[in-house]
């Protein structure tokens, strides 16, 4: 292969990468270079004048003479406007190493540019073998650069304290690299992101997925005869004497409209949840009554409410709100705040006589041991999945400390489900990565890996088209003394 390679033009479906042309200056003067924000995010010297970018670019296009230069106009196809640049700088061909730098004009923020820019520079620089490390820099503040970094399959290596000074004050950096072979899985995970439009949707732990796509995955579980639902509406329907009631994960309200339709005449009502968009849909749904409504974590609502309640109840979202904790800090003290949050709350703030109605997951289940093994892959919180969740040991843990200190009486029942049946193979692998991996690893270099280890997990469910696979729950109850 060649040793020596340049700046060849490359072409996305929105843009064009090319090098530098004289009268590129006044589109790189007005776009980025004379804005103070870009120059300081960036570390060069804003632009005072256009003369100064004539310069610059003049020198780029006379650097372009020499071998292995890399500086591409980033143009935009359908005004042929330059938007941006990015460049390779510090190349030691010796250890096959380069870092790499973009800037995109701030008109031209938010559609996706930069990720598309830094990916056909990613995939000619690999092809040249030329490096099999690239490296770049954010500022810690700067989240947008970060996440394009990310979406390219960067890893942060490390924070570099005050390697910035912007007006006197001193800013942190992150360290990025990538390496050839991830680059490659990147590669493999575009083409299946390609094959399948549904891998595209993304979220962030608060919001979750959009309500309505939510209920459309949604499946009925079915134990002893009957739906989860069910069996909440019968446990409403002998306890149904509180006055207080608080719901944990409401989603988008489909234990909420059991709850609302079976619940006494005379009640007061609080909707908990993490997603500000599945509270407000929830909103909407119940728009013509007067209930309380709250966006947090339920572990941080338990251990810092102050209210009092009699009848609290969650249906399958506790669980996610426990790891999430053991994930921030770690299993033991996770698990020591979400116990000191349990117990501080039925102490404190569930009425005597008052119920506790949880329906947990059962990890050992078909359905969720290969949902496991993909989480074990991104959290040391699953690091052992020959048994039972962390989140149902710590609960179960919890709950039978004050059962014996005579705080509450608790019961614990296993189920083991019908058979859910999905009508495709592609219906159940959106289901299973998001819905019930809440689409965490579509934007991860592990994807490939994940659909891979599903579908052929999966295929040993098939029933013809179908795949028919059981899960299974432990629901849990609670009465205070």
């Amino acid at each position: 292969m060649e040793n020596n390679y340049f700046t060849k033009e490359l072409k996305s479906k929105d843009l064009v990468l090319r090098k530098f042309e004289s009268d590129d200056y006044e589109d790189m003067y007005n776009n980025w270079a004379s804005d103070q924000e870009i120059a300081d995010l960036a570390g060069f010297p804003k632009h005072t004048n256009d003369e100064e970018t004539k310069s610059l670019i003049k020198f780029w296009i006379d650097e372009y003479d020499k071998e292995n230069v890399f500086n591409w106009a980033i143009t935009e196809k359908n005004t042929n406007q330059v938007i941006g640049s990015i460049t390779v700088v510090n190349k030691d061909i010796k250890n096959k190493t380069c870092e790499i730098g973009y800037n995109i004009g701030r008109n031209f923020w938010n559609k996706g540019y930069a990720t598309q820019s830094l990916s056909l520079v990613l995939d000619y620089l690999f092809a040249t073998d030329l490096f099999d490390v690239v490296i770049a820099y954010c500022l810690k503040d700067n989240i947008p650069s970060k996440r394009v970094l990310e979406k390219n399959g960067f890893v942060c290596e490390g924070e570099l304290r005050n390697r910035r000074i912007i007006k006197e004050q001193k800013y942190n950096k992150y360290e990025f690299s990538l390496l050839k072979d991830e680059h490659e899985r990147i590669k493999k995970n575009k083409e299946l992101l390609d094959k399948h439009d549904w891998l595209r949707i993304t979220t962030e732990v608060e919001d979750y997925i959009e309500p309505e796509y939510y209920n459309k995955l949604l499946k009925h579980y079915i134990f002893d005869g009957k739906t989860d639902l069910d069996i909440f509406k019968n446990f409403l329907t002998n306890n149904n004497s509180f006055s207080q009631a608080l719901e944990l994960g409401c989603g988008s309200g489909r234990v909420s409209d059991i709850f609302v339709k079976n619940a006494p005449k005379k009640y007061s009502y609080d909707l908990l949840d993490l997603s500000n968009q599945m509270l407000n849909y929830t909103k909407n749904k119940f728009s013509n009554f007067k209930f309380g409504y709250i966006e947090s974590d339920t572990i941080d609502y338990l251990l810092n409410n102050k209210k009092k309640y009699d009848f609290v109840f969650s249906l399958w979202s506790y669980s996610h709100s426990v790891h999430q904790q053991m994930h921030k800090y770690g299993v033991i003290n996770g698990g020591l705040y979400t116990e000191a949050a349990l117990r501080k709350f039925i102490i404190s703030d569930l009425l005597p006589g008052g119920k506790m109605f949880i329906i947990h997951f059962d990890s050992m289940s078909d359905e969720q041991k290969i949902l496991m093994k993909q989480w074990k892959r991104f959290y040391p919180t699953f690091s052992d999945i020959s048994k039972q969740s962390p989140s149902l040991f710590i609960t179960d843990n919890a709950f039978s400390k004050m059962q014996k200190e005579e705080i509450i009486d608790y019961k614990i029942t296993h189920y083991v489900g019908e058979e859910i049946c999905y009508e495709s193979l592609e219906e159940a692998m959106e289901t299973f990565l998001n819905f019930h991996m809440e689409s965490y690893a579509n934007e991860r270099i592990e994807l490939s890996d994940v659909y891979n280890d599903l579908e052929s997990y999966m295929k040993k469910f098939m029933k013809g088209d179908k795949v028919c696979i059981k899960p299974g729950c432990f629901i849990i109850e609670i009465t205070k003394r």
